[in-house]
């Protein structure tokens, strides 16, 4: 199985990102980005301002994504992949930006519902008797 990480290019979650690399663990990063190629480079980029580096032995695929995008901003098939193969999930993104309007700011609440159903749709492929439960607790307001 593998581990989910929101924020890998962060200062936080490349320390996390790396710890984990080096325990052997297999993640799967959203990250904010064109393309995955795009998204693996920031990742490249954040893992050698920390002294890490990432190569063929580490088993890693880059998720594009955003948290304050709707349904994090995932396609279908990486979707699928993060309810099927993840079953940890460590969350290190957040908004640096001071700027955002209300209207911008109220709509990050939607990242966190987003995720939770990623998170829950994950629980329940492991415990199918979770399912009423999970249903009810992500219904929209």
């Amino acid at each position: 199985m593998a581990i989910l990480v929101t924020g890998a290019t962060g200062f936080l979650g490349s320390h996390l990102v790396a710890g984990l690399l080096e325990r052997g663990h297999r993640l799967v990063l959203l990250v904010r980005a064109a393309d995955a190629v795009a998204g693996l480079r920031r990742v490249r980029d954040a893992l050698s301002t920390i002294g890490a580096s990432l190569d063929e032995r580490h088993d890693v695929t880059v998720c594009v994504g955003a948290l304050d995008a709707p349904g994090l901003g995932l396609r279908s098939e990486d979707r699928d992949l993060i309810t099927e193969e993840c079953d940890a999930y460590l969350h290190c993104g957040a908004s640096v930006r001071f700027d955002l309007s209300l209207a911008a700011a109220e709509h990050l609440p939607e990242a966190v519902r987003a995720k939770l159903r990623v998170e829950l749709e994950a629980m329940v492929r492991r415990e199918p008797w979770l399912a009423e439960k999970a249903a009810r607790l992500t219904k929209e307001p």
